[in-house]
């Protein structure tokens, strides 16, 4: 066994679950925790053990009996944070609908919801070519984060969270986005070029774009009392 097969085995399991979605996996088990101590519940207390364990393991029981390995890709981990002038409540609204996410991240050309949890994306790729895919929402819980991944069988993986929480002193909401984008097996010449394309420059110069959006809404409306 290799090193790198040697670092990819936690517990004599395999690791099958890719990094991004291991963060989505501890933090929903995080937030399961917090109810199940404050409520209780022997449902949540196994869902949020099984979710921690998912993500500090990075092993699925369930993907290794469907075959699946979303630790394998190749591709890209994104995580930056941005504060916006701007209630939590407003800030979560304006990204829960996902539609509005192509106004200020240049990468997308399209999100089409399709129904509560499913929603149809479509990315630019350099030279006009785009590279499409379904998602689903994985997590959510109002003004505080929403999580989604593709569904299987897409030509790229990608997983994606987003949390919000108020800025110290009252002072608008930080916004946290992590985003991973995985080229599952040998994949296609415009998924790798998608790939080149995306970076943690680009991210944050999205996000800013998103914070004038947001602060522009916020004086927009100072204007208007």
């Amino acid at each position: 066994m290799t090193h790198h097969e040697l670092r990819r085995r936690v517990s004599g399991k395999a690791v099958n679950v890719g990094g991004a979605e291991r963060v989505v996996s501890a933090l929903l088990g995080g937030f399961l925790a917090l109810k199940a101590a404050k409520k209780g519940g022997l449902l949540r207390t196994l869902a949020s053990g099984y979710l921690v364990y998912r993500g500090a393991t990075g092993h699925c029981g369930v993907y290794k009996a469907a075959g699946i390995n979303t630790a394998e890709g190749r591709g890209i981990l994104l995580d930056e944070t941005v504060t916006v002038n701007a209630p939590v409540s407003e800030v979560y609204s304006f990204w829960r609908n996902l539609e509005n996410l192509p106004e200020f991240m240049e990468h997308l050309e399209q999100v089409k919801v399709i129904d509560s949890k499913r929603s149809h994306w479509v990315a630019a790729v350099p030279g006009g070519i785009r590279i499409e895919w379904d998602a689903e929402i994985i997590g959510e819980h109002e003004n505080e984060y929403i999580a989604w991944r593709s569904l299987p069988y897409s030509d790229i993986d990608t997983h994606g969270s987003v949390e919000f929480s108020e800025a110290p002193g009252h002072r608008g909401t930080v916004v946290r986005v992590r985003m991973q984008y995985d080229l599952p097996g040998t994949g296609v010449a415009a998924v790798t070029r998608l790939l080149e394309h995306i970076t943690f420059r680009q991210l944050r110069g999205e996000l800013l774009r998103f914070k004038e959006l947001i602060d522009g809404k916020g004086r927009g409306r100072a204007v208007g009392e």
